[in-house]
């Protein structure tokens, strides 16, 4: 914690994987050498530190607690240019304030891969990345994906809310063919939900929790949006259409999605306002 006392120059982000490490890096290509972007792997964070901020142990856990951490050290009276960054998943939803600190910042939307689902974003994958091979504008793309989003959405977010600790499954399994219109069937996904983690005799609750959410969620698409949910979507809509199934896998996917958002249209969000001026880039 002293290096930010002794070396003021430094300016430093803490995010929860190197997918968000790429894209941080790439958007503040040219802040200099001072400007570093670290993993939540890279710094040890004990497990009685992440408990004691609520939340679990895992990548997002580590660096909130490091946030927490860093609130406590380094006092008042002076600037630090450190900022720890996490997905806010549930987080504007179910804990609006709670989170909120000097050294954590959460995304605007609910998940790096948000910043990602736009128009103009979408337009150039279908182009570039996959060759104009699936016959759907961007629009039309989007919005195929999107109801089987908002779904998947509502169902891990009345499971949060719950307390229920499910282990997830690949949507497409559930989806049936892209090409004759079939999309996702979201009452088959719960029936093999609830086999997967014994809980059939919480269906009551979750379709009734479920009901309940959906009359509050607002419009936009990127507050309904779960990274890796999102890419199995994207994969099992173009599969159909795609000869060469690297393309189709979700970590490409995520890739080429991130390759194709525009530096300039990121300065607009408000997360990316405060990196931006941290790392002296305006």
């Amino acid at each position: 914690m002293s290096l930010y006392e002794f070396e003021p120059e430094i300016v430093d982000f803490f995010v929860e994987g190197r997918s968000d490490r790429m894209f941080i890096e790439h958007l503040l290509d040219g802040a200099g050498e001072n400007v570093r972007v670290w993993e939540a792997g890279d710094v040890e964070i004990p497990a009685d530190m992440v408990a004691e901020v609520g939340e679990y142990i895992g990548a997002k856990g580590r660096v909130v607690a490091l946030a927490n951490e860093l609130e406590k050290r380094l006092d008042g009276r002076e600037e630090y240019s450190v900022l720890c960054i996490v997905d806010a998943d549930f987080d504007h939803i179910l804990e609006p304030e709670s989170k909120d600190s000097k050294f954590l910042a959460r995304t605007d939307f609910t998940c790096v891969e948000s910043y990602y689902w736009d128009a103009k974003t979408v337009r150039k994958y279908l182009k570039l990345s996959l060759h104009g091979s699936v016959p759907l504008r961007a629009d039309d793309f989007m919005s195929k994906v999107e109801a089987a989003m908002s779904d998947l959405f509502l169902l891990r977010l009345a499971a949060a809310s719950l307390g229920l600790n499910f282990s997830w499954m690949d949507p497409s399994s559930c989806c049936g063919d892209p090409k004759k219109n079939a999309g996702f069937d979201q009452s088959r996904y719960l029936e093999k939900l609830l086999n997967k983690n014994s809980a059939f005799d919480r269906r009551a609750d979750l379709e009734g929790k479920v009901a309940e959410l959906r009359e509050v969620m607002g419009r936009d698409p990127r507050n309904s949006i779960h990274g890796h949910d999102l890419c199995k979507l994207i994969s099992w809509l173009i599969k159909p259409y795609i000869r060469d199934r690297n393309l189709t896998s979700e970590e490409v996917v995520s890739r080429s999605l991130a390759c194709c958002v525009e530096r300039v249209d990121m300065a607009a969000y408000p997360l990316f306002i405060r990196m931006m001026e941290l790392a002296r880039l305006q």
